[in-house]
């Protein structure tokens, strides 16, 4: 097994979460991780709270998953969110088998997606490291334990720092301090990922 001969060398431990944070974090990583399906089948009145962050990232991550269908005039970003109002969130065929898809499958593949468009760079070299930081990452993640806060350590990658806003905003990891890019960043698995990772682990 990889874990097996994993080290823990991107995050360390910290102390663990209050009950109280840890039942407030799995409620609001549910919370990231429905406004993603709003996100899809476009919910009237769920995705106009977005800011400009998350719908990109959101935007994004779907049309290259090829679960929305990209148009000129569904630009992602700031200009997104007219597309929304419009109605033009055109949801395609393996948009719609995704929303069919039980929890795990959808985390699967949500990871599978995210780290194929992290390869999407003009310097290839550039996206083999992106990939390969971030594949790192989530490995050693399945030696953290959930519950439990931990911090960056200093030899981690931009990549890596970015990973843990945007997997924050999917609900799939927790920050304390959501959007921080810092060393200081503290975050904590939930039950999403700890799920994906322990059905993984024997892989």
């Amino acid at each position: 097994m990889i874990s097996e001969n994993l080290e823990l060398r991107f995050v360390t431990a910290g102390k663990s979460c209050k009950q109280k944070d840890q039942a407030r974090s799995e409620h609001d990583s549910r919370e990231r991780w429905k406004r993603l399906i709003y996100f899809l089948l476009n919910i009237d009145g769920q995705v106009h709270g977005y800011d400009d962050n998350l719908r990109y990232t959101f935007g994004q991550l779907l049309q290259f998953a090829n679960y929305l269908e990209p148009k000129a005039r569904r630009k992602v970003g700031a200009d997104f969110h007219q597309g929304q109002a419009q109605g033009t969130n055109n949801l395609t065929s393996e948009g719609f088998q995704f929303i069919l898809q039980d929890e795990a499958t959808q985390v699967h593949n949500i990871l599978l997606h995210y780290i194929r468009r992290a390869a999407k760079v003009p310097s290839r070299s550039e996206g083999v490291s992106k990939v390969v930081s971030i594949l790192q990452f989530i490995f050693n993640l399945t030696l953290a334990e959930p519950a439990k806060w931990y911090k960056l350590q200093g030899s981690c990658s931009d990549a890596i720092r970015s990973a843990v806003v945007e997997l924050h905003q999917l609900g799939l990891l927790t920050q304390k301090s959501a959007g921080d890019t810092s060393l200081k960043s503290k975050f904590c698995i939930n039950q999403l990922m700890s799920s994906f990772l322990y059905s993984h682990r024997g892989s």
